[in-house]
Formats: structure tokens, sequence, C-alpha cells
């Protein structure tokens, strides 16, 4: 039996013949939760794990317990949970503009479930009702991507609703609009969009199916499992925001080294609103060289100071400073979440006992890339590696990287340095 997320103890069956007393259970629920953790705390899981504060966890878990023992049946009994819901309805609503339908004369409203599967199922059962009770539509369909998540494969299979599946662009990965606009028909209760959607993180033209669902008087169902929740706020911080400091930290223009043949990398000149979020936690559209990322993150460490880079000998290098960041930009925290990722999250292949090492991973478009620097409390080095078709930055870029600070600074890891 395969003990290895268990606590190194395999499953009881039945009942012991002598109890645990409360420290031993605690103590071999420490043991489990550490085994647990220890799978996704080095970074190497995508979505089941959404924050990693371990502050976060533990006010949590203070809050939680407060009520950990409640029904939340009995209403009468524990009104509070109401409240809870409601205020927690009420601020989503706000957040994703309930107050545009308030404006045409709606009362935008919500519910609490217990998961992205069930908001799923919840709602194409209310739309194969609404179907039923406004149009008497009696053999219910619905049109979603095929991207879309596979509890509306499941809804659909409980509820007896037919799925048309609709392509993606094969580039975009973005729901074929010109098919789901064939497709509406006299059966159609719900279409369904994603931002992002499951497989890829990628955005549906939520926009064009809002216009299809009102031409027509049917449905539209937005599923924002994987990170949709942060798509309004990059909405309201707005692309011409975060262009601006892109462009202040040096990405869309050469870093100017003293060599020929450097790129300029590539903003996007437009980003729609919706879709800020989202390039703000993908960086979507966002081209750069690892020569940029280098300066990117020497800037957010060495103070604000964009510096140039330079092909130099040790004796005659004189540091060329091109221009500062704004005083009041707000670099604090940066560092903390450098290191972390190293220390207990994505990085943890750069992890050094010797050389406090500092950065950020990525995985994207075939290419595994890390950014990094090092001694983390004074910084003097940055890193950056760039691995295209070889893997993970996690995996394969960031142990390059730990080898070259590791080099630098002169730490035997027991093996030739990488070249």
């Amino acid at each position: 039996m395969d003990d290895t997320n268990s606590g190194g103890k395999c499953p009881r069956f039945g009942f012991d013949e002598q109890g645990l007393g409360a420290d031993a259970v605690i103590r071999e629920l420490d043991s489990i939760a550490r085994a647990e953790d220890s799978v996704w705390a080095d970074g190497r899981c995508s979505g089941t794990i959404y924050c990693g504060d371990r502050a976060i966890y533990d006010l949590s878990a203070e809050a939680f317990g407060r009520f950990s023992y409640v029904n939340a049946l009995q209403r009468d009994m524990c009104p509070s949970q109401t409240r809870f819901e409601s205020e927690i309805i009420a601020m989503t609503l706000d957040m994703l503009h309930g107050g545009a339908a308030r404006a045409r004369g709606q009362e935008p409203c919500g519910v609490i479930g217990s998961g992205g599967t069930e908001s799923i199922l919840a709602a194409i059962y209310a739309h194969r009702e609404w179907g039923h009770a406004e149009k008497g539509i009696e053999a219910p369909e619905m049109i979603l991507p095929e991207t879309a998540h596979v509890a509306f494969g499941k809804g659909a299979h409980y509820f007896g609703v037919r799925v048309i599946p609709a392509p993606v662009d094969p580039q975009t990965t973005l729901v074929d609009v010109d098919f789901v606009r064939k497709h509406v028909g006299r059966n159609t209760v719900l279409l369904v969009g994603s931002a992002g959607n499951y497989p890829y993180g990628t955005i549906d033209p939520i926009g064009a199916l809002s216009d299809l669902a009102m031409e027509h008087g049917v449905g539209l169902h937005v599923d924002g499992c994987l990170g949709g929740f942060i798509l309004p706020w990059g909405e309201q911080l707005g692309y011409e925001k975060v262009e601006r400091y892109a462009r202040l930290l040096g990405l869309g223009e050469p870093s100017g080294i003293n060599l020929t043949g450097e790129t300029a990398g590539r903003l996007p000149p437009f980003v729609r609103p919706e879709a800020v979020g989202h390039l703000s936690s993908h960086a979507t559209g966002i081209e750069t060289s690892a020569m940029q990322l280098a300066v990117l993150v020497s800037a957010t460490v060495n103070g604000g100071v964009i510096l140039r880079p330079q092909m130099s000998g040790p004796q005659d290098f004189v540091p060329r400073e091109r221009w500062r960041l704004p005083e009041t930009t707000r670099l604090e925290g940066l560092a903390a979440g450098f290191a972390a990722a190293v220390n207990e999250g994505s990085a943890s292949a750069a992890f050094d006992p010797e050389v406090a090492v500092a950065g950020k991973t990525g995985t994207c478009a075939q290419l595994g890339w890390f950014a990094s620097y090092a001694p983390a409390g004074r910084p003097e080095l940055v890193v950056v590696v760039f691995i295209e078709h070889g893997g993970q930055g996690s995996r394969a870029a960031a142990p390059l990287a730990r080898a070259l600070h590791a080099h630098y600074f002169r730490v035997d890891l027991g093996t030739p340095a990488a070249s």
C-alpha cells in the first residue's frame, strides 16, 4: 500500500481497541499534513493550491475554527452564516459590476456553493428550468467551448441537457464565436464562456458571447474558476498603468547593452479592459529577453534604478544609470516574495544553504525561465536563465541558476558547475 501521503502510516480499518489521546491525534495529523504539503510546497502544481501564504492559512483556520462545529442549516440558531454569505455575495456583485444590472432595472443576485463543480451544476439546472418555464423547451441544449471545464459535461448528463461543443482557435485557444452564432437554436438555453479556461488560462471573447446571448434571449454562464476573480482588479487598474510601469522597468525596448543585434521585445499596443488582470498574471502578449528581465529584477531590488548592462572588464567597469523609478513606486514585499519562491515555492530547486538565492520561475510557450539574484539579503549578482524546449522553469532553469550563483560565489556543490 502506498502510504507516501499519509504520514508514513497505513490507514486504519475499523476501530482501535485502544483509542488515541488528543496529543497523539494532533501528532498524526501534523505528520500527514507535512507529507501532503511537500507535494505542492515546491510549486510544482497548477491550480490546486492558490496561495501558499502560511499567514493566510493560519488566519482562515482560526476563523473557521470559530464555527467548525456549527450546522449551517440551522439559520435560526446561526444567523451569522446568512450574514457571511450575504456579505460575500454583495462584495462579489460589486466587484463584477452588479450596479450595471441595477441601472437596467434588474436585480443581481448570487448563491454560495461548495466549489466550482457545484456552481456549474447550479447554473445548468437553473437555465434548464428557466428554459422550460419561460419558453416551454423540452429538449434543452447548451453550447460550450471544447476548453470548458469538464463539470459542464457532468451537469449536462445529470440534468438531461444536450451539449453542442464549439471548437476553439488552435492558435489563440479561444472559442469560435461564428460557430456558436450558427448553432444557437430554438432549444438553446445556455451559452458558456471561460475567463480563463481550465486547460490554457485564456479568456474567451465574453463580450461577443454576451451580445449573442442578448440577441437570442438565452443565458450566458461565464466560468471564472481559474483566476477569474482577479480580472476585475486588472480592469480597474487599466492597461495604461501596466504599460507605463512595464516601460519604466525597461520592457518593450532594448536594454542598451553594448552589443549588436539586441531585440526590443514587445508590449501589446492595446489590451481589452476585462483582459488586463489576465495579462498581469500570465504576461499574455508580452515578449522579453533574458537581458531585459535581468534589468527589471535588478531595479526591483536595488531601490528602483534602471541600469544599462555592459560588456566590460572588472578594471574599467563603471555602472551606468539610465533612469530611476518614480519615488511613489511601491517595491516593498517583492524581495520577500522572491525569497519565498526559492525557500518554499516553485523555485525550490534553486535553494542553496550556502548562498541565499531569491527569484521567480515561469514556463510559457515552450520556454522555461528563472530570474534570480543573490545574496537575497544584499543583492550582488542577477542571473536570468531561459531554456527553450528544455522543461519547466522550476525544474530546468532554477537548478542551472543555482549552479551559476554557486560558481560565482565559489561554493562547492559537489559536482562541476554547469557551463
